[in-house]
C-alpha cells in the first residue's frame, strides 16, 4: 500500500490508438491500463495487485484491490482552466472503513 501511496514528482501521460493509457514515471517506469471496467493484474515491487479502470464523466476511474476488503480509488481529472492533472486517491473498506481522500496535483509540462 505504501507504494501505491508514494507521491511520484512527475508523471508523462500517453494515450494509445488502442484505448490503453500509460502512466510513466521520472525514472522511466510505464504502468499500463485498460480503461474497459474488467480487472487487470499489475506487478509492483512489493507484490500483484488488481485494478479495475474506466472513463466516468470524464474522469479516469481506477478501484485498487489492497487486503482484508480494502481498496483505493483513485479518480484522475485534468482542469480545464489550468491544465493541471489532480489524482484524488481514497481508501475505503477494511478495517476503519472510508478515509479522507489524499489528492496530487501536477502541472502541465511547458512545450518543449
Amino acid at each position: 500500500m505504501q507504494e501505491l501511496m508514494m507521491p511520484v514528482p512527475h508523471w508523462i501521460v500517453t494515450g494509445r490508438d488502442d484505448g490503453t493509457i500509460v502512466f510513466t514515471d521520472n525514472e522511466g517506469r510505464s504502468v499500463r491500463y485498460l480503461p474497459n471496467d474488467k480487472k487487470e493484474k499489475h506487478q509492483l515491487t512489493a507484490g500483484t495487485i488488481e485494478t479495475k479502470t474506466k472513463w466516468d464523466k470524464g474522469e479516469l476511474r481506477q478501484e485498487i484491490a489492497l487486503f482484508d476488503g480494502m481498496k483505493a480509488v483513485r479518480v484522475h481529472t485534468i482542469s480545464p482552466e489550468t491544465a493541471q492533472l489532480t489524482v484524488t486517491t481514497t481508501m475505503e473498506g477494511g478495517p476503519g472503513g472510508r478515509r479522507s481522500p489524499f489528492r496530487l496535483v501536477y502541472d502541465r509540462d511547458e512545450p518543449r
